[in-house]
């Protein structure tokens, strides 16, 4: 059997390479227009700045996506519809998701944590690399990588804010 690419195949993969194309240059694009304020010059303005740009990405590649689904005449109507039940029945069995994220929003805004800082987290002790909504990426002194889901972080203790600590224990100690 032999496969001839006609005009309008030609036509389809050409659109298809160029939405892809579009969405890569709109999504460099999109992602260096974000810039810190020299007031938020810091780990946790880094961080929050991270989980944009990440998710100015997804957005973008899933326009993309649905953009070539056009081109291909391909009908994701159903394909929605049908997502709403198969969310439903997804979202009962993803609790620990859930919990990850909502727990990784509430590390974010406590402003506890920030890329860079020094912490033990459940046992690990190294360098965050990464804050992101389900997992937290630490760098142990020996190399090594966990990956701890934000559910399961009970408790924190972040030695890069030591000398802050010691500051506001020796001030309560002198006014007793």
């Amino acid at each position: 059997m032999n496969i001839l690419l006609n005009a309008a195949s030609l036509k389809i993969l050409f659109y298809i390479a160029l939405s892809i194309l579009i969405a890569i240059i709109v999504n460099a694009i999109l992602r260096s227009l974000i810039k810190l304020p020299s007031r938020l010059q810091n780990r946790r303005g880094r961080t929050y700045i991270s989980i944009i740009r990440n998710t100015i990405s997804v957005v973008v590649y899933l326009l993309a996506l649905h953009v070539i689904f056009g081109l291909l005449s391909i009908n994701i109507a159903p394909l929605l519809a049908s997502a709403g039940i198969v969310g439903l029945s997804i979202g009962l069995g993803a609790k620990p998701l859930i919990e990850d994220v909502i727990a990784g929003m509430m590390l974010l805004s406590q402003d506890s944590l920030a890329i860079g800082d020094r912490v033990e987290i459940e046992g690990s002790i190294g360098r965050i690399e990464s804050i992101g909504l389900t997992t937290l990426t630490i760098r142990a002194e020996d190399g090594s990588l966990h990956i701890i889901p934000n559910g399961m972080i009970k408790k924190i203790i972040n030695f890069s804010r030591k000398s802050h600590l010691s500051k506001t224990q020796s001030q309560h100690s002198g006014n007793k």
